[in-house]
């Protein structure tokens, strides 16, 4: 997926959200409350697919290929708990540089902030440089 097309996509997300962020319902029509499972589903897949489109100077889970039962993230590192033991993930670390991974196996890239996991422990945790 292209910058162009995700950021196309994030307007799906949009169509029902007011200007502070929340949904809204034009005549009251509450049925249109499917923009909350929506909205951050596709905002999530944007940055997922396109990081430079999540913020520069915050770190974030962007992807992964399990479910994430619990996440810290802390000033030297991130930790985080999943279901399953092998899995794979994204992240945007815009605080800071990643030093190791404790719980798998990562590939950072300076230019883009992403770091890749390959994960094979149930706990992840992501130091500081």
């Amino acid at each position: 997926m292209s910058k162009e097309q995700a950021i196309r996509r994030l307007n799906w997300a949009t169509y029902m959200v007011d200007t502070d962020g929340k949904n809204r319902y034009p005549r009251d029509d509450v049925w249109l409350t499917d923009g909350y499972g929506d909205y951050v589903r596709h905002y999530l897949r944007a940055m997922a697919a396109q990081p430079e489109l999540a913020p520069n100077d915050q770190n974030h889970l962007l992807r992964t290929s399990t479910v994430i039962q619990s996440i810290s993230y802390g000033g030297d590192k991130i930790t985080y708990s999943k279901f399953d033991a092998h899995s794979r993930e994204r992240l945007k670390l815009g605080q800071w540089t990643p030093a190791r991974v404790r719980g798998g196996a990562m590939k950072w890239n300076p230019g883009s902030k992403t770091l890749e996991i390959s994960a094979n422990e149930k706990t992840v945790v992501i130091e500081r440089q």
